[in-house]
């Protein structure tokens, strides 16, 4: 191909709305960027900010907004049971080790930075790691698959305190909007890597219904990267870089519904997506949702060796299933993963064959180094004998399997900054299914597999298409 077609064919691809890479201004992809992701100054905020401690135990019962003319430091859990907690763009929040924001079912956070001032959630306390602080918890009052008013997420508060109870019959419950915020070293983890406590991820929604909003949102280096618990919302332009465990997980009902999504995985990682109920929980009583969200050009990388002892023979997971929960995937790229590009890992979810799939999106780059391969076959692990190679390259399911690598810098460790753009070649290639009726009003036509436009070779490409410049950022720690 020329570069007088690619550069036609880059300058044709439509932005998905809500993309403000329209507005100018550009990002070395080589730049190391500062050791912690809370120095971002824009909307006429302050490079130095006096700090506005709020108390542990604090409750907000009314309207309040925190504004970027402070560092607002969590000095423990913050709750919010009533009206909106406003957040205004370039405002930092800080939290010590361990405290949690949660905002209950009859309140919302709106958070809502710009690109040149994203709002930003980290830990108070330096250097930082996995789980330095517990995150963000937002509850709703959707229906979920638990088929309950009061179900909890656990170790969050009390189970006698009903400000901790999520779930109902509000299909349509607001539990805010999130835009353009970063949330870094977030979620609960020990210093050996296990999880003690729940939520796992530094996002946490749980029951949210459809007048939430989220999107461009960053979770990075946190336990697991975002979580979905029940409820029904539509997320765009995601970023969940570096997870402990799992990057996107859903359970309980989540039913949504996802487009434009990068998970980049950390070395040894579980999954960058899983679908997932507690063991042992039982399928949803008739009429109640099971987890069974749509996902539609997702990015998904693998570490690819990227570990201390060089990752071979690795156990990060594409996307995996289990306990029976659903969902599916179209139009996506996966590429890098050490132990397989997709797994069902139990004959519970084997025998919902054919109610999942992944479908139309391009797999590539499994190492040579891994025994695993590709995906499992019918004599792997315990899913009662589901070939899932075969199951995948079924040609009704429209996979394509070019071999070589085709992101320029996807696998770059925190402290950098990763370049998740890739060629035209077969991420580009006809056809394209119409997207999910259901979600036709949220759907975005894209002619291209995974989360952002093809740039192709074309000098400054990167910086019209790329919508992840200019407000994320990758510290190490």
């Amino acid at each position: 191909m020329s570069v007088t077609t690619i550069l036609f064919v880059a300058s044709c691809i439509r932005l998905a709305p809500g993309d403000d890479r329209r507005d100018g201004g550009s990002v070395d992809a080589t730049q190391q960027v500062p050791d912690t992701g809370v120095a971002d100054s824009g909307a006429g905020c302050p490079a130095e900010r006096p700090e506005e401690r709020i108390a542990a135990a604090t409750t907000i019962s009314s309207d309040t907004t925190w504004d970027c003319a402070h560092d607002w430091i969590l000095d423990g859990d913050v709750l919010v049971t009533g009206g909106t907690l406003t957040v205004e763009p370039g405002t930092r929040v800080r939290a010590a080790d361990g405290a949690m924001l949660l905002v209950a079912k009859g309140a919302r956070l709106v958070a809502e930075g710009t690109r040149a001032a994203p709002i930003v959630f980290g830990p108070s306390t330096e250097p930082a790691a996995p789980g330095q602080w517990r995150g963000i918890v937002l509850l709703g009052a959707a229906p979920t698959g638990l088929n309950s008013t009061t179900s909890r997420v656990p170790d969050t508060l009390d189970a006698g305190d009903a400000r901790g109870a999520f779930g109902g019959n509000v299909a349509d419950h607001d539990c805010g909007s999130l835009r353009y915020v970063r949330v870094e070293f977030a979620g609960d983890s020990d210093a050996a890597g296990n999880v003690v406590d729940q939520p796992a991820a530094g996002l946490t929604l749980a029951g949210c219904g459809t007048r939430t909003r989220v999107d461009h949102v960053q979770v990075h280096r946190s336990s697991d990267g975002l979580g979905l618990v029940g409820g029904r919302f539509a997320a765009s332009h995601l970023v969940i870089t570096a997870p402990r465990f799992d990057g996107i997980e859903w359970g309980a009902g989540y039913t949504g519904f996802i487009q434009f999504a990068i998970v980049q995985t950390f070395p040894d990682a579980t999954a960058a997506l899983k679908g997932s109920r507690r063991e042992g929980q039982p399928v949803p009583p008739a009429g109640e949702p099971e987890a069974n969200p749509t996902l539609y050009n997702v990015t998904l990388v693998g570490a690819r060796g990227t570990g201390p002892d060089g990752g071979a023979n690795g156990t990060e997971v594409g996307v995996a299933l289990q306990y029976g929960s659903l969902g599916s995937v179209h139009t996506s790229l996966v590429q890098g993963f050490e132990g397989y590009w997709a797994n069902v890992l139990d004959a519970e979810t084997a025998a919902r064959v054919p109610m999942f799939g992944i479908r139309d999106s391009v797999f590539v780059d499994a190492p040579a180094s891994t025994t695993r391969g590709q995906f499992p076959g019918a004599d792997e692990d315990g899913d009662e004998g589901m070939d899932e190679s075969a199951y995948f390259r079924m040609a009704t399911a429209g996979n394509r399997f070019p071999g070589a690598a085709l992101m320029r810098n996807a696998y770059a460790l925190p402290g950098t900054e990763p370049d998740f753009t890739a060629g035209l070649a077969v991420i580009a290639d006809e056809p394209f299914d119409d997207g999910p009726s259901e979600w036709a009003s949220d759907y975005v036509e894209a002619d291209y597999r995974g989360a952002i436009p093809p740039v192709g070779e074309t000098p400054g490409a990167r910086d019209a298409l790329d919508w992840t410049l200019g407000w994320t950022r990758y510290p190490a720690d």
